[in-house]
């Protein structure tokens, strides 16, 4: 089914930029949307069975670096697919050599630093254990049972029973026991800026590509992707490190330190 799905979107997309006189524009919003589309069904179908599978971590919670690493990927992926395909749709010798700004690599390189970074940051709470007040305080605020938290939990990390229960507020929530009843600060400040430097950055390259309806064979040879200013790579690298180094800091109270 996936496969199906898979040579389904692509050859669309295929089809429509080179054998279709589709405006560029619409091009690249066809594939965003489908490619989109296409993370969506993989899953659905390979991994939680929920649409949003993707965001879905090992600890059956929707993940911030998840997101924000797929938002770009989706993003600059369909811009090359899309760029790439028109250049060889107009003649250009080497269509897939695409002009892309270092800014932009620094962009997909922190993202992924974030995704790679987070488990390896927590992975020393694992072997923490909670104590009763912190399981006690994180039930009563959440309304849950102390007992179900204490048997999910991985170490001090809170974790919920199955991909069922993961939601979208996940992202937004504290990974520890001792935090998941209240709002990380350094999430929310990370994926208010996510969001603007993508959307922001979909926008150019929509207005980048549309325009090219008028371009000759030489301005399909010499097109290069939008660039990130050195300001934005530098406002996305401190919200980075500030939410990496948040979950260096332990939010809650061991046994040890009870006793």
């Amino acid at each position: 089914m996936a496969g199906a799905i898979t040579v389904i979107v692509f050859g669309v997309i295929t089809a429509v930029a080179l054998f279709t006189n589709t405006p560029p524009g619409r091009v690249f919003l066809l594939s965003l949307a489908l490619i989109t589309a296409w993370v969506l069904c993989l899953g659905k179908s390979l991994s939680m069975n929920r649409w949003w599978g993707a965001l879905i971590n090992n600890r059956n919670l929707m993940s911030m670096s998840r997101l924000q690493t797929l938002m770009w990927s989706v993003v600059v992926f369909a811009g090359l697919l899309v760029i790439m395909l028109l250049r060889l749709r107009h003649g250009v010798s080497d269509p897939l050599d695409v002009k892309v700004d270092q800014h932009l690599w620094w962009a997909l390189g922190i993202s992924l630093g974030s995704l790679a970074g987070t488990p390896m940051i927590l992975d020393a709470k694992k072997s923490q254990t909670p104590s009763d007040s912190a399981l006690d305080k994180t039930a009563g605020q959440l309304k849950e049972d102390k007992g179900q938290i204490d048997d999910n939990r991985v170490g001090t990390l809170y974790s919920n029973q199955s991909p069922d229960n993961a939601t979208f507020t996940d992202m937004f929530q504290g990974d520890e026991v001792g935090n998941a009843a209240q709002l990380d600060i350094a999430k929310i400040q990370m994926f208010v800026l996510t969001v603007a430097l993508i959307v922001s950055y979909a926008a150019a390259l929509w207005a980048a590509v549309a325009s090219s309806v008028h371009f000759t064979d030489q301005n399909w040879k010499d097109f290069t992707l939008p660039v990130l200013s050195g300001t934005q790579i530098a406002l996305l690298g401190v919200s980075h490190a500030g939410y990496l180094a948040a979950k260096t800091v332990s939010k809650t109270q061991t046994q040890e330190q009870q006793n």
